[in-house]
């Protein structure tokens, strides 16, 4: 409010300057034939408009129009900065949310380039472990049927009696049921 009265001050002056000094503009008569004959129409008809004048606003009305026009440009310039401050604001906020989700971004990335890393490493180590495991199936095997001949032997030597056609099928089927059960029977 106060910076509007600080405006008005000096416009009131012009105002005043303007209602002393007046706006009369005095103009030469032209020295043209066409001017004659325009001024001899003008005379010879009555119906005319000659003593018509013309309502120029004064320096006063002038003057508060001009006043009128700039209030309105000065409330608009200050609405102007305010949204201007506003939007800067708005702005300054959006850039570090932005570089708070750029750092966010990044972290993610990295995290979710070193869980790519570690599933690559665990995915090789377990197609290691099936060949590795795959590899052995035949030693276990094997191994088994080595067990199995020396339990037959064992068995033999403790006075068991076994048909030769169900040693080959302990080797192809010792851990069905049934085997397991013919095997407890002859131990006994």
């Amino acid at each position: 409010m106060k910076a509007q009265n600080k405006n008005i001050y000096p416009l009131i002056g012009l105002l005043l300057t303007f209602f002393l000094t007046g706006c009369t503009i005095v103009r030469p008569p032209a020295r043209d034939s066409s001017t004659n004959q325009s001024t001899k129409d003008t005379y010879s008809k009555p119906e005319t408009k000659r003593f018509q004048t013309t309502q120029q606003p004064t320096a006063v009305e002038s003057t508060i129009e001009l006043t009128d026009k700039y209030t309105k440009l000065l409330k608009e310039a200050s609405d102007l900065k305010v949204k201007i401050n506003e939007l800067t604001t708005e702005n300054n906020r959006l850039k570090k949310n932005s570089l708070e989700f750029d750092e966010k971004l990044q972290q993610a990335q990295k995290e979710l380039a070193e869980a790519n890393d570690l599933l690559v490493k665990m995915s090789i180590e377990l197609n290691n472990w099936k060949v590795d495991v795959l590899g052995f199936r035949d030693e276990m095997r094997d191994a088994q049927k080595a067990q199995l001949e020396a339990l037959h032997k064992i068995l033999v030597v403790l006075g068991g009696e076994i048909e030769e056609e169900s040693v080959g099928s302990e080797t192809k089927d010792s851990n069905s049921p049934k085997t397991k059960e013919q095997n407890k029977t002859k131990k006994q």
